[in-house]
């Protein structure tokens, strides 16, 4: 009996492999040939969840609920009725018209990062091959994103500077993440023998 389940498993369907068609046959070998590349790198190479990997992990799984915390306590107040109609009614004291806009743009952009970093948490635990790059995409997003909420929120009528130390630490994170997190997605053998599926 053959030692190799692609084997095994195509004999007991066709009777022998010599009777599967041509094209079965190069997909069986181009399987088993992948199989043991996979198998020679995890053994000389780094693969799994470790080294440096620790904190990305860290970092991928605490961030889908500290950015829904962060915007449950910043923008919830704004986005229930009354504090709407204060903000974006121009008979009320507290109106500026770049208000709406502002809220809107950090609602949707947020909302977009909610949803990626749980997609992100799903392709990590899954360890998909897709996952480096929807890191680099989220860390590519997040500068601009940040950045440009800086400046609209510069804009507004704000008792706090824009650039608040919170918003200065998000920042520095942000950049942090495209200066030494992307270049270790690109270059790293433990995230290429870790993300195979």
């Amino acid at each position: 009996m053959p030692d190799n389940p692609f084997q095994r498993t195509h004999s007991r369907v066709t009777g022998n492999a010599r009777s599967a068609p041509r094209g079965a046959q190069l997909n069986l070998c181009v399987g088993r040939q992948r199989d043991e590349r996979v198998k020679e790198r995890t053994i000389t190479e780094p693969a799994g969840v470790g080294g440096w990997l620790i904190l990305v992990a860290i970092g991928v799984f605490l961030s889908p609920f500290r950015l829904l915390v962060s915007v449950v306590k910043t923008l919830q107040p704004i986005v229930n009725a009354a504090g709407w109609s204060t903000l974006t009614s121009p008979s009320s004291s507290a109106y500026h018209p770049m208000w709406a806009p502002v809220v809107i743009y950090e609602l949707i952009g947020n909302a977009a990062l909610l949803l990626a970093y749980v997609a992100l948490l799903v392709l990590f635990v899954k360890r998909s091959t897709k996952f480096p790059r929807l890191f680099i995409r989220i860390a590519a997003f997040t500068l601009p994103f940040l950045v440009v909420d800086a400046w609209l929120c510069s804009l507004l009528p704000l008792d706090e500077p824009a650039l608040d130390p919170a918003t200065v630490r998000r920042l520095v994170a942000s950049t942090a993440a495209l200066a030494i997190w992307v270049p270790y997605m690109l270059l790293s053998k433990r995230v290429r023998n870790t993300f195979i599926a």
